[in-house]
Order: C-alpha cells, then sequence, then structure tokens
C-alpha cells in the first residue's frame, strides 16, 4: 500500500492490516518531516509501526522528462519511491492543494507501472475543483481505469484498475 500524505488515515489503514493479519508493507510519503514524525509516534503508540514505513518526502519541480507530467509540475521527491515495486492499494491524499494547481495530478502517472491489474487508487478530497479535475484528467489518460464516487466530507473517488 502507499499513501500519500501521512495522519490519522495511516493508523487507520495499520489498524485494519493488523486486523485483517494482512501480510503487507504501507508506505506512506509526508511533504512535512514533523508532521511525519508525529505520525510515526502516533503508530508506535498504537503498537502498529513494524509495517509502516511513514517517508519525508520534500516536495520540488519534478524533472522536465517525468512521463506525461506537466513541466517542472511540484510533487514528492522522485527518490521517496525508492524500494516501492508493487502497489495494490494508492491513497492519495497529498501533496496539499496548496502546493500547486494539480498538486495530487502526478501521483497515477508516475505510479501506473506499479500498480497490479485489480488495484485500487483512492482519491480524497475528490470534490474540490483541483481534484475533480485531476480526476478528469486520470479518466481519459487511463481508460482501464473503473471509477465510484464514494460519500465522504470532501468527497472521495475510487478507481479500480480493470
Amino acid at each position: 500500500m502507499v499513501e500519500l500524505g501521512s495522519g490519522l488515515s495511516t493508523a487507520v489503514m495499520a489498524l485494519a492490516v493488523d486486523a485483517l493479519g494482512l501480510d503487507t508493507t504501507i508506505v506512506s510519503l509526508d511533504h512535512d518531516r514533523e508532521f511525519a514524525a508525529k505520525t510515526r509516534a502516533l503508530l508506535t503508540s498504537l503498537g502498529l509501526g513494524a509495517n509502516v514505513d511513514v517517508r519525508y518526502a520534500r516536495v520540488e519541480p519534478l524533472p522536465p522528462d517525468a512521463p506525461g507530467l506537466f513541466s517542472g509540475q511540484p510533487w514528492y521527491s522522485l527518490g521517496s519511491l525508492n524500494g516501492i515495486e508493487t502497489v495494490d492499494l494508492l491513497f492519495v491524499d497529498g501533496p496539499p492543494a496548496a502546493t500547486s494547481d494539480l498538486a495530487r495530478y502526478p501521483a497515477l502517472p508516475l505510479l501506473r507501472s506499479r500498480l497490479r491489474a485489480g488495484s485500487t487508487i483512492v482519491l480524497d478530497d475528490a470534490d474540490r475543483p483541483s481534484e475533480l479535475r485531476t480526476l478528469e484528467l486520470w479518466l481519459a489518460r487511463f481508460p482501464e481505469l473503473e471509477c465510484t464516487r464514494l460519500p465522504a466530507e470532501k468527497g472521495m473517488a475510487r478507481l479500480t484498475l480493470g
């Protein structure tokens, strides 16, 4: 599992993995070093840190040759993805909207090659204008995705890779 933007959702996913007895690792990226440390402390206090790797990932302009992206689009440092081979669940809740207009768009173009058939992508805050546009761009670029809208305070979209 890969989560973009750590926090309470990291703990909820870790609790679910633990309760279901899944043999999986959660890698969670966060642009804020202190917040990443707080997430790690929360996991430790819950006894859940063993299968969770919370990584500080600086937000920086992507290289111009990044696949299918806008030139210089700010996103997590590509080095923060090291060691991630395959992804069954991608939870997109970062980088923050203040980073850029389409802050979350790079997630799918950059991680698509690591997603397996049947993988799930969750886009949080999917009712905000930037995320609505991101969702539109993803669906146009990756027609193999099936989208289901889920009820949530700021909207949520679940995409399944066919």
